[in-house]
């Protein structure tokens, strides 16, 4: 198996992703992300000003959210 479908995969899987995860499986920047999370359109775990983590949930609420807004 390609290396780069593998690791896409696995990140389909995770129930929960860094900033920078989140935008390389979307395939965005991940200034988009984090411009998303400080704006509280995209609920993450944020401590002492760094993202920690965004659940599988909040990001695809966030991006059906994105979509209806557009």
């Amino acid at each position: 198996m390609n290396t780069e479908i593998g690791r896409y995969e696995e990140l389909l899987h995770r129930e929960w992703y860094t900033a920078d995860e989140l935008a390389d499986l979307l395939d965005i920047s991940p200034n988009h992300i984090k411009t998303a999370v400080f704006e509280r359109r995209l609920h993450a775990t944020v401590i002492d000003g760094h993202i920690v983590e965004i659940t599988r949930h909040d990001a695809l609420k966030w991006l059906a959210d994105e979509a209806r807004d557009a």
